[in-house]
């Protein structure tokens, strides 16, 4: 099984203004709002969007998740926050016990073109940069839930 190590965008209610510039056309960055999930349908547009700037548009209430890749190391500006505690979570119990819950990680790093225009590396080295740094958080979250390294890089 392969799971996929990354973090979205999660923001408090009233955050709308600081989520407007995440709003890009290449990929589509679902959002929910807090609590859709008890709901009876968590797709109902009163709760859900298919795209960021469609719940802009249709003013979701409370608290949002939006399914956009934030740098792991790099947490997006106040008001705005990263699920990376959740990550920490699902990691600590996918390597909680004797055998681990799965046997490759994928850490994505495709979103570093679409980040807002502050945020996006400038030229190859700054890129190359951000994602040594993505992939070096990634190693030592893995390391803090019992993983080592190993000489070829491996963690076992």
């Amino acid at each position: 099984m392969k799971v996929q190590v990354s973090a979205a965008i999660e923001a408090p209610a009233g955050a709308a203004e600081a989520l407007r510039r995440w709003v890009e056309p290449r990929f589509l960055h679902q959002t929910r709002a807090a609590g859709c999930a008890d709901a009876a349908d968590p797709a109902d547009p009163a709760h859900a969007a298919d795209d960021l700037d469609a719940a802009l548009d249709a003013r979701l209430p409370g608290a949002w998740r939006v399914h956009y890749h934030v740098p792991l190391h790099a947490p997006p500006e106040p008001p705005l926050t990263a699920t990376v505690p959740v990550l920490r979570a699902a990691l600590g119990a996918l390597f909680a016990g004797p055998v681990a819950g799965c046997d490759h990680l994928d850490v994505e790093t495709y979103t570093w073109g679409v980040l807002p225009a502050a945020r996006r590396p400038r030229d190859a080295a700054e890129l190359a940069a951000g994602i040594a740094a993505e992939l070096a958080f990634a190693r030592d979250e893995l390391v803090a839930v019992g993983l080592t390294p190993q000489g070829t890089g491996v963690l076992r």
